[in-house]
């Protein structure tokens, strides 16, 4: 999962945590901009 985030997708992965009450862990990502001929539909593999 880090190796696909920080590389493949440039992203980043922040861990926050409250002992006792919550650990979150937060995955940011770069947007992008579609160009219009580009479709993508997620029911189906690239």
């Amino acid at each position: 999962m880090y190796h696909l985030v920080i590389q493949k997708l440039q992203g980043t992965i922040k861990a926050e945590s409250e002992v006792g009450v919550v650990t979150k862990f937060v995955m940011t990502f770069p947007a992008i901009k579609e160009s219009k001929d580009e479709v993508y539909d997620n029911d189906k593999p690239n």
